[in-house]
């Protein structure tokens, strides 16, 4: 994720091949930093952590072969907590 002073962040999770269709993913990853913010977590802050605890929670996922969007959704809270 870019600042506008154009520092970088690097999110470091994430299984190694996305097989997700990029839709389903941005919808769920979008969902994630809605809900960090309607925590009123800073947008900055919630756009890392939504992107980091969904990068988790498809390397959770119990099988990383065909891993499709609900299964990104079902390791959700196991990335969380």
């Amino acid at each position: 994720m870019g600042r506008l002073t154009g520092s970088v962040r690097f999110m470091p999770t994430g299984p190694n091949g996305s097989t997700l269709n990029v839709t389903q993913d941005v919808a769920q990853m979008s969902a994630v930093i809605a809900a960090f913010l309607a925590k009123k977590m800073d947008a900055r802050l919630a756009a890392a952590a939504g992107a980091v605890a969904h990068g988790r929670a498809a390397e959770l996922a119990p099988h990383q072969v065909g891993l499709v969007a609900s299964d990104v959704i079902d390791s959700l809270p196991l990335a969380l907590g």
